[in-house]
């Protein structure tokens, strides 16, 4: 739920981006599109949700999927931050 440009660039205390950044923290854009493209079970349709407010936005996520998901995926759909339905960017 974060870009790791964005985290490193933004105004969060350092101890912050480490806690966001670890193992035991957030899920980063990069890592999202790792684990899509190795779902065994290709899902047809893929939702992207819980953005960081602070450190990434849709744009963000979707030039992530453009450049570095190999995967079948059909559709993704990119969840706006505080809007009830997700529409397809």
């Amino acid at each position: 739920n974060y870009c790791q440009d964005m985290l490193k660039k933004g105004n969060y205390p350092a101890f912050l981006k480490q806690r966001i950044a670890s193992d035991r923290g957030h899920l980063s854009n990069r890592s999202a599109c790792e684990l899509i493209s190795r779902l065994d079970d290709k899902p047809r349709t893929v939702y992207l949700c819980h953005l960081s407010a602070h450190n990434n936005t849709p744009e963000a996520v979707s030039r992530g999927l453009a450049g570095s998901t190999k995967s079948p995926v059909t559709e993704y759909i990119i969840c706006r931050r505080g809007e009830l339905y997700c529409g397809s960017l």
